[in-house]
């Protein structure tokens, strides 16, 4: 298991560097259910002997029936019980020290069965919770289950995103349904508890071929609300083989594109296909995202006011101290055009967190970000930057159209006069 968790930290490692600037951070990980150290299981339990197994059997109708602590293998028709539930619970020891080498310390759980991983990343409006699917699973159970503890973990966390207007994302492993044949997956019974945590889409696999799965619904809301609604995405698997892959199914992976508004996040769902899908190694085809090929869905949650975003966004770029993401954010998120109160107010702070940027450090996001700028203190601020970054004929463009300068627009056109006289 530590070569094979060594070779996916490899994998992944290099696609945080080419996709992510190197932040681990931004990788979302679960486990799945080759991540249970079945070994552990193996040293935990003791097969019954005969007498155990009728007195077992019979209490199965009924509450005697003790599924935490008995197994059933079809392969030798006896139970085992859990005997020692210390090398029980070392399944995930393997899968714990992955996790804390990859993220270096950044990211941990104490109980991996009876916690769940909340991620939030207030820049792009988006609260990640993953769930261990496969609580309970050993060598004698392949049965997808998350721990009641785990689904409520930190619920009133989630409900505080939720409240500032965060799109909620589910990610675990198991699907919802199967074969009776092949009872390998989870419960549905288990959506109304992580719909409870505003959770509007959920990422899963386990089953080896991608698809919208389901939309659940809360039907004891009102029907029409859009917002009772949780959509299931599954993906493919990347590296099976045909051991894994279900007759007629190829390797796949998703690519889903998100576009945030206030209240609404409207998804096209991408699915990338390898191209034979009867070779050792994958050959993926060429186009990653093509136009008209997939699946778009729009997602609900809750509509935040104008007022309360600035006053997050505000609260979190002075925290951090990160006045150019401050910027970023309040462009991307700027009330519509009706709303003047909002408008007024947004652009009030992004002309304050302007004047916290450094020009001789700053100035290539200026320009970038400020190409058509709304007032004089984001003209001059521009003028500055592009005569920082000798850009003088644009400049001098931009210079002439200011009829009536403002001081911090004269202190920079002086500037430009006085570096022109000197390149003539």
């Amino acid at each position: 298991m530590s070569r094979q968790y060594d070779e996916t930290a490899e994998f992944l490692i290099e696609i945080v560097n080419k996709f992510l600037s190197g932040k681990r951070e931004r990788i979302i990980i679960v486990p799945g259910n080759h991540d249970v150290n079945r070994n552990a299981s193996y040293r935990s339990m003791d097969e019954l002997d005969k007498e155990k197994n009728i007195e077992i059997a019979k209490s199965l109708s009924n509450s005697g029936w003790d599924s935490e602590i008995y197994r059933w293998s079809w392969e030798t028709c006896c139970f085992s019980q859990i005997v020692r539930p210390d090398a029980y619970g070392e399944r995930f020891d393997a899968y714990k020290q992955f996790i804390e080498s990859f993220y270096q310390d950044y990211r941990h759980l104490n109980d991996y069965e009876k916690e769940a991983l909340i991620e939030d990343f207030p820049s792009y409006n988006v609260t990640f919770v993953g769930y261990n699917s496969c609580c309970g699973i050993d060598h004698l159970n392949t049965i997808g289950r998350i721990s009641n503890d785990a689904l409520h973990y930190r619920h009133q966390d989630l409900q505080e995103y939720y409240d500032h207007g965060r799109l909620i994302i589910g990610v675990w492993h198991h699907h919802v349904y199967g074969s009776p044949y092949s009872p390998n997956f989870m419960d549905k019974g288990v959506l109304p508890h992580i719909h409870e945590n505003h959770v509007k889409v959920s990422l899963f696999g386990h089953q080896h071929y991608a698809e919208v799965a389901d939309e659940y619904v809360n039907f004891e809301s009102k029907l029409n609300d859009s917002d009772e609604s949780m959509l299931l995405i599954s993906s493919g698997t990347l590296f099976g083989t045909k051991k894994q892959m279900q007759p007629g199914i190829r390797r796949q992976y998703n690519i889903i594109e998100v576009q945030m508004d206030n209240g609404c996040a409207n998804l096209r769902i991408h699915t990338r296909e390898d191209k034979l899908g009867d070779t050792p190694y994958p050959i993926w085809k060429k186009h990653l995202v093509q136009p008209n090929n997939y699946i778009e869905h729009a997602v609900y949650f809750k509509h935040v006011n104008s007022l309360e975003k600035a006053y997050e966004i505000d609260k979190l770029t002075r925290e951090k101290g990160n006045f150019k993401e401050g910027i970023s954010l309040l462009l991307a998120d700027m009330p519509a055009e009706d709303d003047n109160q909002g408008v007024e107010l947004y652009n009030s702070l992004i002309d304050t967190y302007l004047q916290q940027l450094n020009l001789t450090i700053d100035f290539q996001f200026i320009i970038q970000t400020f190409s058509s700028p709304n007032n004089s203190l984001q003209r001059g601020y521009l003028l500055q930057a592009l005569i920082n970054d000798k850009q003088y004929d644009r400049a001098n463009a931009l210079a002439e159209t200011i009829k009536e300068p403002l001081p911090i627009e004269q202190q920079a056109i002086d500037k430009l006069k006085s570096i022109m006289r000197w390149h003539r």
